[in-house]
């Protein structure tokens, strides 16, 4: 239970890293793939590509993964 706990930490951490870098990563690379494991970004256009990179160096660990938004995703419709 407590590496159960201790890989729940990991991802929360995670996606704090995420949500922090969001505006960077939206401007560095929009419409691509991202995946990031134990604080490391891996960042590609084939989603499948990112993910077995990001398995390979970290094989035990929980991926998470987002697509990065384009500038115009945050235009508004009316």
């Amino acid at each position: 239970m407590a590496k159960l706990n201790a890989k729940n930490a990991n991802l929360f951490t995670d996606a704090k890293r995420i949500h922090k870098a969001l505006s960077r990563l939206i401007d560095k690379y929009p419409g691509q793939y991202a995946v990031i494991v134990e604080g490391e970004l891996f960042v590609g256009t084939e989603p499948r590509e990112v993910a077995k990179q990001a398995r390979s160096k970290h094989p035990k660990a929980l991926l998470t993964c987002l697509t990065i938004p384009r500038p115009e995703d945050f235009a508004c419709a009316l």
